[in-house]
């Protein structure tokens, strides 16, 4: 494709974003894991235009661990209209939530509330693939930030640590 293409169809996703087919799409995520800056994406990571979220939401989650530079400008996306958009938005979390970004995989641990039925169960699957460090540093946000008491962080962190019996687990999935 090049990267004139890419610069060509990121300026239809700012102009007019409808335009932009899934094919397109998946050409400049393509573009992107052949090196294309990462920095073209981040001023569409804020956007609340549906489509234009749609469309970086489903590159940065094909990018893996490449798009951990853009990791934090990924968190507008986890409150989207659109499920699709927020699952992308977690997963990102789920790959690029280690070592000093840990605390990301806090709005994983957030979204285990979701009401979409469909999206809260991905999320669970999210969950059960993290790592030990990411539930318990996500906890430990969730707390700082106010969004869980502290006695929810204590089991969310005594699950990272997998020091859970059954009655807490059933606790923490009826909560």
């Amino acid at each position: 494709m090049g990267e004139e293409r890419a610069a060509e169809l990121l300026a239809r996703l700012a102009t007019d974003p409808e335009a932009v087919q899934s094919s397109e799409v998946y050409q400049l995520t393509e573009e992107y894991l052949d090196g294309y800056p990462l920095e073209t994406l981040r001023p569409f990571l804020s956007s609340t235009n549906e489509w234009v979220q749609r469309a970086v939401a489903a590159i940065v989650s094909e990018l893996g661990s490449a798009a951990a530079p853009l990791a934090e400008d990924v968190i507008p996306l986890v409150d989207s209209g659109n499920v699709r958009v927020r699952f992308d938005a977690l997963e990102v979390f789920l790959v690029c939530g280690h070592g000093a970004k840990a605390h990301l995989f806090s709005y994983v641990l957030r979204a285990l509330r979701e009401q979409h039925p469909g999206l809260r169960l991905s999320v669970m699957e999210l969950v059960s693939r993290a790592l030990p460090e990411q539930i318990v540093e996500g906890a430990s946000a969730l707390l700082s930030r106010g969004e869980v008491s502290a006695d929810r962080a204590r089991i969310l962190r005594a699950m990272g640590e997998d020091k859970l019996g059954r009655d807490e687990v059933l606790g923490l999935v009826h909560s």
